[in-house]
């Protein structure tokens, strides 16, 4: 449970630890609060019981299934990343419905403007 009174605004879906401090840092920076979550089995519980405004997504993941994840997810915006060789896994998040589609250089450099558009970060 979140310490601060401020809503958590979004989920990240990442197993990389390094990842997720960076992704966390940019989201404190900007005052916002990004959840992190770690296996996709607890998705329906988080979405249900939260009003995230968007959901972000690492699909170098073993156990992401995109396609579950964007019906989990409802009407929320989904940000899929990826590396840049794993073509078929950022297609298959295109064709599932994914609100944005990029490679882990795209999400790393653009990292604020992205969780920005997404969340209203000031």
């Amino acid at each position: 449970m979140n310490s601060s009174t401020e809503p958590t605004q979004a989920l990240l879906i990442c197993k990389d630890l390094m990842f997720q401090s960076k992704v966390m840092a940019t989201a404190n920076q900007l005052g916002v609060r990004i959840e992190t979550l770690f296996a996709t089995s607890q998705l329906p519980e988080l979405v249900a019981a939260n009003s995230y405004r968007a959901v972000f997504v690492d699909l170098s993941a073993a156990d992401v299934q995109i396609d579950s994840v964007v019906a989990a997810v409802g009407e929320i915006p989904v940000i899929a990343f990826g590396p840049h060789v794993q073509t078929a896994k950022l297609a298959a998040a295109e064709a599932a419905g994914c609100e944005e589609v990029m490679p882990n250089s795209r999400f790393s450099s653009q990292m604020g403007e992205i969780i920005s558009k997404y969340l209203d970060a000031d």
